[in-house]
């Protein structure tokens, strides 16, 4: 994978590699008054380029945790559907769709676990499916 360091670093080498000749590059009229002289400074302006510079798209994570924290919706709900981004359950609201191209894993299951005694009885039976094994889901008692 070339990271963005790895692309600068390249561009700044080849930039180097095609200035550096013409520095050394005596000027026919200063080889003609003064052979002794080596080279000739230049100054030159070279901008870095390292692509966007906008911040990453947030997680759903973030924009859950966010709307948690602007009050727009409960903690409770907040781990609900954090549970159900986790699983690509479609009752996840999309504005809470984020870019989670980049996440290694989720830990929401264990925080609903962790919580389980202090959330509501309607949250618990919504959870419920995802805590299940699907072995056990086919035995009807």
């Amino acid at each position: 994978m070339v990271t963005s360091a790895t692309r600068r670093f390249a561009l700044g080498f080849w930039l180097c590699c095609l200035l550096l000749p013409a520095t050394l590059v005596r000027e026919p009229s200063v080889a003609a008054s003064a052979p002794q002289a080596l080279a000739v400074s230049h100054r030159a302006f070279l901008p870095i380029v390292s692509g966007p510079s906008s911040a990453p798209p947030p997680t759903s994570f973030e924009l859950i945790d966010a709307a948690v924290t602007a009050g727009t919706i409960s903690s409770e709900t907040g781990l609900l559907y954090k549970v159900y981004n986790t699983f690509a359950d479609p009752r996840l609201p999309p504005r809470y769709h984020g870019d989670d191209s980049k996440l290694p894993d989720s830990h929401a299951l264990d925080y609903a676990l962790q919580r389980w005694d202090s959330l509501s009885s309607p949250t618990r039976e919504a959870l419920r499916p995802f805590l299940t094994p699907p072995v056990l889901s086919l035995i009807h008692i």
